[in-house]
């Protein structure tokens, strides 16, 4: 029911404020709140003190029951016109590009699911069938097996919060849905003899290949991070900064930005990889020279023949070749992708009693807890 209190302004004129209680939403208690004044009598005098709060609570009564109802909507969309609101109004201004790239490629897989539905009309029996059907066996269609639910529950749950907040809807049907558990799989690494094996057959491979591996290994970083760095970032005693990153977004090409904390971070090179980069510079030199004016040198240490960075998801192909080579079997190069040596870094700091506040600062965690969160898995017992 909604709550009504009686108000008084500075020169004496009575008003009664209507609260009414809309429902939560991510945690948070939605309220919509207006003010009334009571109207003169026929005769121009003022309400007595029991006809004002009858009729005040009337007024809120039915003013609530707009509310509930839908009435108070700015405008019923369909869960499509949603999105394009959305994507116009949050995710274009406010997130970053790949960011909102992946919600429109999740929003493109539920669209025929749901994109019919109205604002008004979504209940939690809809999503709660877009999740079953979800986890059908073939539903991923790459893989043959079932889909993660789990990231279509989040974009889902960030559309609808801002719909309330933006006036379009008044619950979230995301709340209460059964979202099904997500088994999170244990990472699997490669130990200290397998890295060390991995350096001295990268000696086998040409310069660059061997420099961005070793980066990837002894440095941890991501791959935007490692084909976003420039010559300038290689500092005096061997410290490579890691201050930005590059990401390649569909209809848009190469987009670099900020590292994904925003945080600057330094990292000491061993020798052996500061000898192999400079023997590749001076090979990349040549091929610069050779280039001519079809390269437009921007400084990047991994730059393509037009002197942008390379596109991050070539370099996946090669390293798979690579640990072909080196006779590890499918269902080790399946289980540790190029993203696996960042997670081998932690795992071999852990190994040697590196504390938990130095292994985030290395990795670019903005907290420790995200770094035992992800790696906890890696600290020896």
């Amino acid at each position: 029911m909604a709550s009504v209190q009686e108000k008084v302004k500075t020169h004496g004129e009575r008003y009664y404020k209507f609260t009414v209680y809309l429902g939560e939403t991510e945690g948070k208690k939605i309220r919509k709140s207006m003010n009334w004044t009571p109207l003169k009598t026929a005769t121009g005098k003022d309400m007595t003190d029991k006809a004002a709060r009858e009729l005040a609570e009337k007024t809120a009564n039915e003013w609530e029951q707009r509310l509930l109802g839908g009435d108070y909507l700015a405008k019923v969309l369909t869960l499509t016109e949603l999105f394009q609101e959305w994507d116009k109004f949050h995710l274009t201004p406010n997130l970053a590009p790949k960011t909102a790239q992946e919600y429109r490629k999740q929003w493109k897989r539920l669209e025929p699911l749901m994109g019919f539905l109205k604002t008004d009309k979504v209940s939690v029996k809809h999503i709660n069938k877009v999740y079953a059907d979800f986890q059908k066996e073939g539903a991923n269609k790459k893989t043959g097996g079932k889909l993660c639910v789990s990231h279509f529950h989040s974009m889902l749950s960030a559309m609808f919060g801002w719909a309330i907040r933006s006036e379009y809807m008044t619950k979230n049907p995301c709340e209460n849905a059964t979202k099904p558990k997500h088994e999170k799989k244990p990472k699997v690494v490669f130990d200290f003899e397998q890295a060390q094996f991995l350096l001295e057959r990268l000696q086998e491979e040409p310069l660059e290949f061997q420099a961005q591996i070793g980066i990837l290994l002894i440095c941890g970083t991501r791959r935007g991070e490692l084909f976003a760095t420039r010559w300038s970032d290689l500092l005096p005693e061997g410290v490579l900064r890691i201050q930005r990153s590059v990401s390649y977004i569909q209809g848009v090409g190469l987009h670099v930005k900020g590292t994904k904390t925003n945080n600057i971070r330094h990292i000491k090179l061993p020798d052996e990889l500061l000898q192999t980069l400079t023997e590749f510079k001076k090979e990349q030199q040549v091929r610069i020279a050779n280039l001519g004016d079809l390269f437009n040198d921007q400084d990047y240490i991994f730059a393509a023949d037009d002197g942008n960075p390379r596109h991050v998801d070539g370099l996946s192909k090669k390293y798979r070749e690579f640990l072909r080579k080196c006779e590890f079997s499918e269902e080790t190069i399946k289980a540790v992708p190029i993203k696996g040596l960042r997670d081998t870094f932690a795992s071999l700091l852990f190994a040697r009693g590196t504390d938990v506040r130095t292994v985030a600062g290395l990795m670019g965690h903005s907290q420790p807890t995200m770094t035992l969160n992800v790696y906890g898995q890696f600290l020896p017992s």
